[in-house]
């Protein structure tokens, strides 16, 4: 393959695709030795993402590494099959080049985007409680370590089971709750797509007492006018996108109307390359980014960067677990209180550790779906 590159230093020579437990992660390396790392977020199937760097590698091999936007459009337009899993592994790359390009010239990745429009990027903290104590408690710690923000669901467990009237009723007191304890805090409800668009009409109306940042997800994300008429039904800030993969799917519901906050994942929606267009369409409609990350520290590096250079800026997920996978990374980002440090080291500012060990980034039982009382799958609408 026949590629125009600078005297042959930047020609990929190696792609290395790693399965660590549910994280996957990419390193490319460079003729000239200069590596970089990045990491997919199709946390539901890594091994799909792992099998699908097979197809790419002798794609890459032998690419300017330079060329990130060349190579992107590649990947993506390869064969005639999209989705989400595409989407994923181009993220992965297109993460591990940004890196790569960084290094070699010697700047952070925020300095190619632009350069820094913020010193400090705002963090919500993610909040795992699951019971109405837990979530109070968790919301009043994360206030006094400095967060200005949290991010909780307030949906019980057993909600597939409730009458409409209960259902509302104890989000509403959970809420509420956190509300009193936090007057001067902005809260974010993570509703993890559970309710049926009747359920999600009436518990949206009633939380919007509460005077929310913003409410998430919450119905299935299959058809686009079902979101619209929940959103404006509801009449709340609503924030969408961390299950979208594609600049196009955020347009179309852009030009709706039908997202306040946008919520791509730079491990999904093909990088740090397609977050920055998803970035760009979100400030033409005056709706902003509050970037979907929760899957370690090499992601949330990836999403800083980000974070660091676009103006429509307002908030970032972050979870302490972060701060403890020692085993996973070195360096990376450094946060003080609620609020994540400008990272000044070339490239993505982070690595991964001689012999990473497996991970398990996301606890909970992603493939077991819940069953109602009548032995239906909760999910279903």
């Amino acid at each position: 393959m026949v590629m125009s590159n600078y005297n042959g230093e930047t020609v990929i020579a190696e792609v290395e695709s790693l399965l660590l437990g549910d994280a996957h992660v990419v390193r490319i390396h460079l003729e000239d030795g200069t590596t970089g790392i990045g990491q997919s977020a199709f946390w539901g199937y890594p091994a799909a993402i792992h099998a699908m760097m097979e197809y790419f590698r002798p794609a890459l091999i032998g690419e300017d590494g330079m060329r990130r936007e060349h190579i992107a459009q590649l990947l993506y337009r390869m064969g005639p099959f999209r989705g989400a899993a595409l989407s994923a592994a181009v993220a992965a790359v297109d993460i591990a080049l940004w890196d790569i390009v960084g290094k070699r010239m010697g700047v952070p990745v925020w300095q190619l985007l632009g350069g820094r429009v913020r010193d400090r990027v705002r963090l919500h903290k993610l909040i795992d409680g699951m019971t109405p104590e837990t979530i109070l408690a968790e919301c009043v710690e994360a206030a006094e370590m400095g967060f200005t923000a949290v991010k909780f669901d307030p949906v019980p467990s057993d909600y597939f089971d409730l009458t409409t009237v209960a259902l509302v009723g104890q989000i509403r007191d959970v809420v509420g709750e956190v509300r009193a304890a936090l007057p001067a805090t902005d809260l974010i409800l993570e509703l993890h797509r559970k309710f049926t668009p009747a359920q999600a009409i009436a518990v949206g109306r009633t939380v919007g007492d509460f005077d929310l940042a913003f409410w998430e997800d919450p119905i299935q994300i299959d058809t686009m006018t079902t979101q619209v008429a929940v959103a404006e039904a509801v009449g709340l800030p609503i924030g969408l996108g961390e299950r979208f993969h594609t600049v196009w799917e955020f347009r179309e519901f852009l030009e709706q109307g039908a997202v306040h906050f946008v919520r791509p994942d730079v491990g999904l929606a093909g990088g740090i390359s397609g977050v920055r267009k998803i970035a760009v369409l979100a400030e033409a409609h005056h709706s902003a980014l509050s970037l979907h990350n929760c899957l370690g520290p090499l992601l949330t590096a990836a999403t800083l960067h980000v974070d660091v250079a676009i103006p429509n800026f307002s908030s970032q997920d972050y979870t302490l677990l972060d701060e403890g996978l020692t085993d996973f990374t070195t360096g990376g980002p450094v946060r003080d209180g609620g609020f994540l440090l400008l990272p000044e080291a070339p490239g993505l500012g982070i690595e991964l550790v001689e012999d990473p060990q497996p991970q398990q980034l996301v606890a909970r039982r992603i493939h077991e779906v819940p069953i109602r009382g009548d032995g239906s799958p909760a999910y279903s609408v």
